[in-house]
């Protein structure tokens, strides 16, 4: 194993759009909106331009203070790492395997994870490449920029259709879960007695 790539909300910290709902539910009474996350995600719009469109849909005046608003309120949906996450991170170090990051992500995810050891040339977030998981082409295109082969990744995520995926493209991957990460981590790199803790279905291969 060379590589391994996390997916982040849901696999290195909990991440929650209560903040932003709150900051929502402040402005109006409305509970039904169509705001672009896809368009933002995947890069093809700006923040400003999503903290505009989110104001004109709350037939709010947009200024620079109010995105600021919305961005804050998106920083606080992140939690603190899991230790879990963390134990795999150690792990993965003293095994002298690389370690990046894959995911959905929003803008306000950048500088989050500065304090991990993760190898900058391996952090793909969503709205850098163009492409939102579980569509196969971000997979396929993280493999030409890291110039590695598929069965010397391994992909850790918390939803399984996007492990599917890594899976069919010819990933190492598991569905993360606190209990049994560290155990699902050890039998992928190949060690034999991993013990057994909770209940939880391994779904690594």
């Amino acid at each position: 194993m060379k590589v391994c790539l996390f997916d982040c909300g849901g696999v290195i910290y909990p991440y929650s759009l209560a903040p932003f709902k709150r900051w929502l539910s402040d402005k109006t009474s409305e509970k039904s909106f169509s705001f672009k996350w896809k368009e933002l995600m995947t890069g093809e719009i700006s923040f400003s331009s999503f903290s505009k469109d989110v104001c004109h849909q709350l037939k709010i005046d947009y200024t620079p203070n109010k995105e600021k608003e919305i961005f804050l309120s998106l920083c606080k949906g992140k939690g603190d790492f899991y230790s879990q996450t963390l134990d795999l991170i150690s792990y993965l170090k003293a095994k002298n395997v690389q370690m990046g990051l894959l995911s959905n992500a929003l803008p306000c995810f950048e500088g989050t994870l500065d304090s991990l050891p993760l190898t900058k040339e391996f952090i793909f977030p969503s709205y850098e490449l163009g492409l939102l998981k579980p569509d196969k082409r971000i997979f396929q295109e993280v493999l030409k920029k890291m110039k590695v082969n598929p069965d010397e990744v391994l992909f850790i995520d918390d939803k399984k259709e996007n492990v599917e995926v890594a899976l069919s493209v010819g990933f190492k991957s598991f569905v993360f879960q606190k209990e049994t990460a560290l155990i699902n981590l050890k039998k992928i790199m190949g060690e034999k007695d991993v013990g057994y803790i909770g209940r939880g279905r391994c779904h690594c291969r």
